[in-house]
């Protein structure tokens, strides 16, 4: 028996694959442009309290009203945030789960141990990159060291070096000060944290001379004179101080920054992809919306989906090459 295309005439049939073609593209059209169709989950993999988890909540707030559907923080933290990156890429890629991803565990996690087990560039959907997260470094005031050089030249005064504090063992913050120590031959030794909390203990009680954390964890210790700040890792100042000099400005050729972005799982659909990214970049070059990033120490740095992946990819490349010099431990 003929089917009913076969039997009808070459124009016919070739009208009829035509409209079947058009009906499948205005239903997959029809299925994209009506997303979102229910809340919306931003996997944080931190516990609450800190950035990622700050920019998370202001997303969330201005997501809600864009999209039509109320957005949830979900916090996963564990593992060097390896529990909650994983779990944004194990989820469906229908855009209804998305993520939190600072620079560190994307960039350095996958080359290192206990790090993230997949590579982001085949894993992970880069949304959008939201903002900067100054790293600054700091010594207890007790020591007397006020700049970068005076840290070198004390590093070197002492035959045992100088011991350090960071937030995690494979962190931006960390590879700052490595760096520094490879460049100068200067002598640190990395004490690691589960976060910045015992690490701003450890050096307000002098436990620990110096240690790179967060600008903003730690800019109420500065301005009560507790902690002297030395240098932030930065290319340019950092708006939130901009009394502290860079360590590019003190004659270290060292720019180590660290981001915030927001992912979704591979294959999340391009169309999603769009708005979602389109809703953000609307949000956050609002003038009001920077200043809720200021307000809780970050400083605003929007990139869209394509510049942001470019901005991972780059990133990738660079720490790859570095990572010999950055963490000679792992060379062995």
């Amino acid at each position: 028996m003929k089917s009913l295309t076969s039997s009808l005439s070459p124009l016919l049939q070739r009208r009829t694959v035509l409209a079947c073609a058009a009906l499948a593209f205005s239903a997959f059209s029809h299925a994209q442009t009506d997303y979102p169709k229910a809340p919306i989950k931003i996997v944080v993999p931190a516990v609450p309290g800190g950035s990622a988890d700050a920019i998370a909540r202001i997303i969330a707030e201005e997501l809600a009203p864009a999209l039509g559907q109320p957005v949830l923080v979900d916090n996963r933290p564990g593992a060097g945030m390896v529990i909650g990156l994983t779990a944004v890429e194990q989820a469906p890629g229908d855009g209804y789960t998305i993520g939190i991803g600072p620079r560190g565990p994307i960039v350095i996690g996958p080359t290192v141990p206990g790090g993230l087990p997949f590579d982001p560039r085949e894993r992970l959907q880069p949304i959008a990159k939201i903002a900067g997260v100054p790293i600054v470094f700091v010594a207890n005031a007790s020591t007397g060291i006020k700049s970068v050089a005076e840290l070198i030249e004390k590093s070197k005064a002492n035959p045992a070096g100088l011991n350090f504090g960071s937030p995690g063992q494979y962190t931006s913050h960390r590879i700052a000060v490595e760096l520094v120590g490879v460049k100068t031959t200067a002598r640190f030794t990395h004490v690691p944290y589960k976060g910045a909390g015992q690490s701003i203990v450890d050096v307000l009680g002098g436990q620990i001379p110096f240690a790179a954390l967060d600008l903003t964890a730690v800019e109420q210790h500065i301005a009560a004179g507790k902690l002297n700040a030395l240098a932030v890792t930065s290319r340019q100042r950092a708006t939130l101080a901009p009394a502290i000099p860079t360590l590019i400005e003190q004659g270290q050729a060292i720019d180590v920054d660290s981001w915030l972005g927001v992912f979704a799982p591979k294959g999340t659909p391009k169309a999603v992809v769009d708005r979602l990214s389109g809703a953000l970049e609307a949000a956050f070059k609002r003038p009001d919306t920077q200043q809720k990033l200021r307000r809780v120490g970050l400083e605003p740095d929007f990139e869209n989906a394509d510049r942001f992946s470019r901005t991972v990819d780059s990133d990738i490349k660079a720490w790859r090459e570095l990572r010999p010099q950055a963490l000679p431990e792992l060379q062995k």
